[in-house]
C-alpha cells in the first residue's frame, strides 16, 4: 500500500505530524501546493492534515479537492489543534470534516498541536491579542 500524506501547515504543528506519520509509515508528503501540481496517481491512499480553527479544519475543501481528482482512492483526515480533543470544537471539526469527505467519523484523527505566535498571520495574531485583552479586563 502507497500512502500519500497531503496537509496544510501554517505555524508547522501539522507538517511536524505530518513527516512524523510519513517517516514512520513509509509514506511521501505534500505540502497544498505541491499535492496541487502533483500526479498522485500511484498512491493507494490519501492522509489528509491541517489545522483546526474556529470549529473547522482549515483549508480542507482545498484538500479534499486535490484527492477527489482520484475518486477511487480511499481518504482519512487528522488535524491539528490547540484545544483539548474533547472541546465541542475539535469534535465539530472532525464531523464537519468527516462529513465532507464522505468517510466514516472513525478515520478522523486529532493531533495536539500548540500556538506559535511567531509563525501565525497578522490577523491571527491580532485576534489572539484582542481576546487575550478581552479575559483580562473580564
Amino acid at each position: 500500500m502507497k500512502l500519500a500524506i497531503l496537509y496544510h501547515s501554517q505555524t508547522g504543528f501539522t507538517k511536524r505530524y505530518a513527516d512524523w506519520i510519513a517517516e514512520k509509515a513509509n509514506a511521501d508528503c505534500y505540502s497544498l501546493a505541491q499535492a496541487s501540481k502533483a500526479d498522485l496517481s500511484d498512491y493507494d491512499v490519501f492522509l489528509l492534515g491541517s489545522w483546526m480553527h474556529a470549529g473547522s479544519v482549515y483549508k480542507l475543501n482545498k484538500l479534499a479537492a486535490v484527492a477527489q481528482k482520484y475518486p477511487q482512492k480511499p481518504v482519512l483526515l487528522f488535524c491539528t489543534g490547540a484545544s483539548p480533543v474533547s472541546s465541542p470544537d475539535s469534535q465539530k471539526a472532525l464531523e464537519a470534516g468527516s462529513q465532507l469527505l464522505k468517510i466514516d467519523p472513525a478515520l478522523t484523527f486529532y493531533c495536539p498541536g500548540g500556538l506559535n505566535y511567531g509563525q501565525m498571520s497578522s490577523g491571527s495574531r491580532l485576534m489572539m491579542k484582542a481576546f487575550a485583552k478581552m479575559i483580562l479586563n473580564s
